[in-house]
């Protein structure tokens, strides 16, 4: 009788326990769109759920649903993921999270934004059709404007230097 008692005391104690809260997100990198998935113009959803340990960090995390390409970009994301420490000793917390990889307008490139607390919506352009030449990243153009110069020697570009001939 006395363990009856003590079974139902300790179950009545543990369903009154505090639950953990959602933890406070500290430092998250911008998941990508899969370029695979934004050429073959593939969207989806993932559910992803991680462990959160005591000191913040994210000790595991997997992909519940979602395509392959998407859910792994998901996983990796939230594997950089940092929160706040947890007050609870010893404890670890659950959180989950939907990914959402859509495509939007040709002009709008891509974007990533967190509608807090568990949803990421990432947004990309569909790339330029094959006819189109790639858009030139900022060190190509700076290339090219200081080989049309005449006056042109050498100039360091992010930590590599290049020499311009005249």
């Amino acid at each position: 009788m006395k363990f009856v008692l003590f079974l139902v005391g300790t179950l009545v104690l543990l369903q009154n326990a505090p639950k953990p809260e959602q933890p406070c997100l500290e430092h998250f990198e911008s998941p990508r769109f899969p370029r695979l998935a934004r050429q073959v113009a593939i969207q989806g959803k993932v559910l992803a759920a991680a462990i959160v340990d005591r000191q913040g960090n994210v000790s595991s995390a997997e992909a519940i649903t979602g395509h392959p390409l998407f859910k792994e970009v998901a996983v990796a994301n939230l594997r950089t993921w940092k929160f706040q420490p947890n007050s609870v000793a010893d404890s670890r917390i659950e959180v989950s999270y939907e990914f959402l990889f859509e495509d939007t307008a040709p002009s709008l490139g891509e974007a990533v934004s967190y509608d807090l607390p568990n949803r990421v919506r990432i947004r990309a352009s569909p790339p330029p059709p094959m006819g189109d030449p790639a858009p030139h990243s900022q060190k190509e153009a700076l290339v090219e404007s200081q080989l049309a110069r005449p006056d042109a020697s050498s100039e360091r570009l992010d930590g590599v230097k290049a020499e311009f001939f005249v």
